[in-house]
C-alpha cells in the first residue's frame, strides 16, 4: 500500500486548503493517508515538528509519497536529510529554502529553511521530485521555486495568478496535483462531475468521468462528458429500466464516444429502498458495453436514515457475488477505514480490512463464469 503524507505550513492545518479533498480522493485509490497536525504558530519550531512526525516513521518507507505545502517542503527537506529510509516521491508546491526578507515568517521558519541541506542526501532518499509554484505568490517569490527545484534537479511546473495556491486563491481542490501524484500510483482514476464548468478540467485529469445516476437521462450533459472525456461511465439511474440504457449508451455514442461503460446501482422500491434485478445485467451487457455493478449504493436505503440515507453493508458481498456470477465486467465499491465516521455513505460503505478477502472471492467466481 502507498502511503502519502501530506505536511501543512506555518499557520496551516490538516482541514485547510485543499488538504481534505486529496485525503479523501487518495483514500478512493487505496492509498493510506496522514495529514499530521503541527503546532503553529505558537510553538512553531523544527524540533517540535520532528517530535510529532517520530510517530509516522514506521510508515515512512520506499512506497511513501509526502506532499508539502509553504513550509512544509522545508520540513521534509529536512526529514529526507535525516531518514535512511528512500521513498518514492515528493510533490512540494509554493516551497522555500533560505529567508523569505518577512520578518515575522522568517522568525517562525529560521530553524526550517535558513540552513545549508546536504541537497545530495536528500536526492538519494527520493527517487522523484516536482516543484510547482505561482507566477504571483504573494509569500514565496517565483525565484525561491526555481532555486528549489534547481537543487533537486525537479521539475519545475509553475501556474498562473495561483497565489499561494491554497484557499485564499481558490485552491480547495488540487487536480494537477492529483494526477501527478496518479502517474506515481500507476492507478487509473474514476470520479464523477455535476455541473457542465466540472466537465473540461476533470477530463483532463481523470481517466474515467462518470455520470451520476439522477443525471442520466441529461441528455446535454452526458453529450458535453463524451465530447470531453476519453471513457464515460454512466452510473443507471434508480428510475431507469434496464432497456431505457440503450438510449443513454446512444447518447454518448452519437457525440463520438463509444467507449461508454454502465454501471447498475440498483432500481427504487418503494419508499426509501432499492432492489437489484440481476435479469439486468445481462440484459445490459447484450448491449455489447462493459456493465459494472456498483454493490455499494444497490444496498443503500435513500433518506432511509430520516435526515440521511441508511444502508445494508452486511448484504453488499452477496450482491456482489451474484452480480459477478451473472458476468459483470467490474465491481463498484465504496470503502472506508471506519464507515462509522464517514462524511457520506457510511451506512452502505465497506471495510476496508473486508476488501482484500472480498475481491478474493470475485476473483474464484469470475475464473469460473469466464474461463477464458
Amino acid at each position: 500500500m502507498t502511503t502519502v503524507f501530506v505536511i501543512h505550513g506555518t499557520g496551516g492545518t490538516p482541514e485547510g486548503n485543499w488538504f481534505p479533498w486529496l485525503k479523501k480522493e487518495l483514500e478512493k485509490l487505496g492509498c493510506q493517508v496522514f495529514v499530521p497536525r503541527f503546532p503553529t504558530p505558537q510553538g512553531q519550531n523544527l524540533r517540535s515538528w520532528l517530535k510529532v512526525f517520530e510517530k509516522y516513521k514506521l510508515d515512512f518507507n520506499e512506497n511513501t509519497i509526502v506532499v508539502g505545502h509553504s513550509l512544509g517542503p522545508a520540513f521534509l527537506l529536512n526529514v529526507l536529510e535525516k531518514t535512511n529510509k528512500p521513498i518514492k516521491a515528493a510533490f512540494f508546491v509554493a516551497g522555500f529554502t533560505g529567508r523569505l526578507d518577512q520578518v515575522h515568517f522568517d522568525t517562525l521558519n529560521n530553524s526550517f529553511a535558513d540552513k545549508s541541506f546536504d541537497w545530495e542526501k536528500i536526492k538519494q532518499n527520493c527517487q522523484h521530485f516536482e516543484v510547482i509554484h505561482s507566477d504571483n505568490d504573494p509569500y514565496v517569490p517565483l525565484a525561491k521555486g526555481e532555486e528549489l527545484a534547481k537543487h533537486l534537479n525537479a521539475k519545475f511546473i509553475v501556474l498562473k495568478n495561483a497565489g499561494h495556491i491554497n484557499k485564499e486563491s481558490g485552491y480547495v481542490t488540487f487536480e494537477l496535483l492529483l494526477a501527478k501524484i496518479k502517474e506515481e500510483l500507476s492507478v487509473p482514476v474514476l470520479s464523477d462531475v455535476h455541473r457542465f464548468e466540472e466537465i473540461e478540467a476533470a477530463a483532463l485529469v481523470l481517466d474515467v468521468v462518470q455520470v451520476p445516476a439522477f443525471l442520466s437521462r441529461q441528455t446535454d450533459f452526458i453529450c458535453e462528458i463524451a465530447r470531453r472525456a476519453a471513457v464515460i461511465n454512466v452510473k443507471k439511474g434508480q428510475f431507469l429500466s434496464p432497456w431505457e440504457v440503450a438510449h443513454v449508451i446512444e447518447k454518448a455514442v452519437s457525440a463520438g464516444n463509444g467507449n461508454v461503460m454502465i454501471t447498475e446501482r440498483g432500481a427504487s422500491f418503494g419508499y426509501n429502498n432499492l432492489v437489484v434485478d440481476i435479469r439486468s445485467l445481462p440484459i445490459m451487457r447484450e448491449m455489447g458495453h462493459p456493465v459494472i455493478f456498483d454493490g455499494s449504493h444497490s444496498v443503500q436505503l435513500p433518506g432511509g436514515a430520516g435526515t440521511a440515507s441508511g444502508g445494508q453493508r452486511e448484504l453488499a458481498p452477496y450482491l456482489c457475488r451474484a452480480a459477478v456470477a451473472a458476468g459483470v465486467d467490474g465491481i463498484f465499491l465504496e470503502v472506508h477505514p471506519d464507515p462509522e465516521q464517514a462524511l457520506c455513505d457510511g451506512p452502505n460503505s465497506l471495510y476496508l480490512s473486508s476488501l482484500s478477502g472480498l475481491l478474493s472471492t470475485l476473483k474464484k467466481i469470475d475464473r469460473v463464469v469466464k474461463p477464458s
